[in-house]
């Protein structure tokens, strides 16, 4: 399924990306597999024009016990550089972006691909519907594909199951992000469930 649900969506996120993509010349998304489906998009967010990611930062809440809610993932940080910055192996001029996030859960650590190589894809760990009466989380960690052939796993919590690797066409990077998110519910509160990223060619 389309990671917008509605026309309009569709309309603001290409105009969005068509702008953010001119200085590219080739734009493309790719998405998460469809494990759960709770929750509205948030806007499309790409980095600043000429950076790219090389790293990213998970907002997961820790498992609640037996008779607590657990949301696990609630939002990804995605972080940003320029080829330049990036051969002179710094992170001080790095941009960090995201898109929807959950109310739970704290920031963990900082992951990131070896310098001076950026991100071009991604797997999802996620946990399929378990029924009304038991808890879900839908998504709860995330990795990142490096350009040189290695990959990162975030520090997420561990239910589920990885999906398929989504790779960016062959020469493109990511450089953007959107999140679904749940909001919370006096049921169930699963926060984030999929992830949609922009992938550009590196100028």
């Amino acid at each position: 399924m389309s990671p917008l649900p509605t026309t309009m969506s569709r309309k603001i996120f290409f105009a969005v990306a068509f702008c953010f993509a001119s200085a590219s010349a080739k734009f493309v998304h790719i998405s998460s597999p469809v494990i759960t489906n709770w929750g509205a998009w948030g806007h499309y967010e790409p980095c600043p024009p000429g950076t790219y990611v090389y790293g990213f930062q998970l907002i997961a809440e820790s498992t609640q016990g037996f008779f607590g809610g657990d949301s696990a993932l609630n939002g990804i940080n995605l972080l940003c550089i320029s080829p330049a910055v990036r051969r002179n192996a710094s992170t001080s001029a790095a941009t960090k972006i995201s898109s929807a996030i959950g109310h739970e859960g704290y920031p963990r650590r900082v992951m990131e691909c070896p310098d001076p190589y950026f991100a071009n894809g991604f797997q999802l760990r996620s946990e399929n519907f378990q029924g009304w009466y038991v808890d879900d989380t839908a998504a709860n960690n995330l990795l990142l594909h490096c350009t040189n052939g290695r990959y990162i796993v975030g520090d997420g919590e561990s239910r589920g199951l990885w999906t398929g690797i989504q790779k960016c066409p062959r020469g493109l990077v990511i450089c953007g992000i959107q999140t679904q998110v749940e909001e919370p519910s006096k049921f169930d509160d699963t926060a984030l469930n999929n992830v949609m990223m922009g992938c550009c060619e590196p100028v």
